[in-house]
């Protein structure tokens, strides 16, 4: 299994599927369709949204499955050159999308044919493989669950590494503010506010209330909420008081916030500093039990079969587990060990894509 799982992650790695390549993320989608054609009992769904292709495999002719197995095809742009040309050194497998997320794409790919090859009933299973995760998963994951293709689990072959099971994902909002009033030269600023003025007020408002600064960066696992000023534009002159200016921030929240909470926080502190939110992206924080049965179930499956004790973790990042947790799916986020995703010598561990093969195997048929 080891040497076909490797492979298949070669082979994958070696089409170009960049977010935004439409060609190379249609040749990848109709590979896996090839990858799966002769299987009798199979269902094969493709879509289209604003031309970015994905597919669904299951072994039922319906929506809503016991166990989704879900990522990505998309990769981000190569930072060197040659990075679709994969190698092995010191039982490792480099280049671009040898982690995220090919490899975790053929764990999947190979373990849902083999189920469908050996006419598995037991569970509907549903393979599930997009196209724009890296470009936030608004045009798949997000459309599919809102069609109502989701499950009461969810398995991601993402998080942090071989002995860490992810259970929870912070929520994000990305927020646009425009803030203005009246432009007059820098000599009189009697005559009116300056709305960089306003701006700093502003953020240094939206801080105070979401980012407790010890417990951030003092503490362990820094589980605590985050803001975030990472675009800053505005002003024309040094003697002319600016009449606009335009931040964007990021904010990452753990569960002592609501999503609403902090909204209506927002809008309220927008206004009191005469501003106006201009763009706005939101996700919910992703969040399973450690003590739900059926994520304990996986953490004894994962212990078994790693031969290690393994830990359940918080992760600060997301994913498009977000979308299935917003329909109340049981999400758990199991990978191989990796270094340096998204940058120069991107790899995996090799003995690791089998261990979480059957890790999700085991998980599957007992």
């Amino acid at each position: 299994m080891k040497k076909e799982l490797l492979e298949l992650t070669k082979r994958l790695i070696q089409i170009p599927s960049i977010s935004d390549d439409i060609e190379q993320l249609n040749n990848i989608v109709n590979f896996v369709e090839q990858y799966f054609s002769n299987i009798d009992n199979i269902f094969i769904k493709k879509f289209e949204f604003n031309k970015k292709p994905s597919i669904i495999i299951s072994n039922f002719d319906w929506k809503r499955a016991d166990i989704v197995l879900n990522w990505h095809l998309d990769v981000v742009p190569p930072s060197e050159k040659n990075q679709f040309e994969p190698y092995e050194k010191d039982w490792k497998l480099y280049w671009r999308g040898a982690w995220d997320m090919k490899s975790g794409d053929a764990i999947m790919m190979a373990l849902m044919k083999n189920l469908l090859k050996s006419d598995f009933k037991k569970k509907k299973i549903m393979l599930m493989l997009t196209t724009d995760e890296e470009v936030w998963g608004f045009d798949w994951v997000g459309k599919l669950v809102k069609l109502w293709y989701w499950g009461d689990v969810v398995l991601i072959p993402d998080g942090w590494s071989l002995k860490d099971i992810v259970h929870a994902e912070k929520g994000i909002i990305h927020l646009e503010v425009k803030f203005y009033w009246h432009s007059c030269h820098s000599s009189r600023p009697w005559l009116w506010e300056n709305a960089i003025d306003n701006m700093i007020k502003f953020y240094q408002a939206l801080r105070l209330y979401i980012q407790n600064y010890r417990k951030l960066y003092l503490t362990e696992t820094h589980w605590w909420s985050s803001v975030n000023l990472n675009v800053v534009s505005g002003g024309k002159a040094t003697n002319i008081i600016p009449d606009e200016v335009i931040w964007k921030f990021d904010i990452r929240f753990t569960e002592e916030f609501s999503m609403d909470e902090l909204l209506t926080y927002i809008h309220n502190l927008v206004d009191k500093y005469n501003g106006q939110v201009i763009g706005k992206l939101t996700w919910d924080i992703l969040y399973t039990d450690a003590a739900d049965l059926q994520l304990q179930k996986y953490y004894n499956i994962a212990k078994k079969i790693i031969g290690e004790d393994v830990n359940f973790v918080k992760e600060h990042w997301a994913s498009d587990g977000r979308f299935f947790a917003a329909k109340w799916s049981k999400v758990i986020l199991h990978r191989p060990t990796c270094w340096n995703v998204h940058w120069k010598r991107e790899r995996v561990n090799i003995d690791d894509l089998e261990k979480i093969y059957k890790c999700f195997e085991k998980f599957i048929l007992d």
